[in-house]
């Protein structure tokens, strides 16, 4: 008959187990200073920088969770950010704060990454411009809210995450499969 010990202890063990056995991504973003376009608007681009690169390390973790195949590890490091759309200050007077959404700017995130498996043997290594000229028309970018300034982006994301670590087949964008509460 196991003991109350024994129990916890099992369970502690199980716990454990489980959670050495998840997907794992990290993120860095390397010197995100000198990005062309991480910003809210066009007066102050440093003062959303912490913000939106935690918005797009948190999507990318939960991507790692929908794609990655448990135990497996990707490590990458972003070395530059082109949001989509652009700030056009000729075309409205004072429009700082007024993100142009066009064909003509579409987003663009630039990086390098490692995925590993659970022995920690390389599975694969690239360095990508990720980006989608039909960015308005992609399929997914809906399911983010109009008000998610880095929606294009984490579509654009979830499309290439798919299509570089996912081998079970999931869909590309499934009902109720959304990140906006973890963000």
């Amino acid at each position: 008959m196991p003991t109350p010990c024994r129990s916890v202890l099992l369970a502690a063990i199980c716990l454990t187990a489980s959670c050495l056995a998840e997907a794992d991504v990290t993120v860095r973003f390397d010197h995100p200073e000198d990005f062309s376009d991480l910003s809210l608007s066009a007066g102050s681009p440093e003062k959303n920088t912490a913000l939106l690169t935690q918005q797009i390390e948190g999507h990318l973790k939960w991507l790692g969770q929908q794609y990655l195949p448990k135990g497996d590890t990707v490590d990458i490091v972003i070395t530059d950010i082109d949001m989509a759309g652009g700030f056009e200050r000729w075309r409205i007077p004072d429009g700082m704060w007024t993100r142009i959404i066009s064909d003509v700017y579409p987003p663009k995130i630039k990086l390098q990454y490692v995925w590993k498996d659970a022995s920690g043997k390389i599975k694969g290594q690239q360095a990508e411009l990720v980006t989608d000229l039909n960015y308005r028309s992609m399929v997914g970018y809906k399911q983010f809210p109009t008000q998610d300034s880095l929606r294009y982006e984490k579509a654009l994301l979830q499309r290439w995450f798919r299509r570089a670590f996912a081998v079970d087949g999931k869909p590309l964008f499934e009902q109720g499969s959304s990140p906006q509460g973890s963000d």
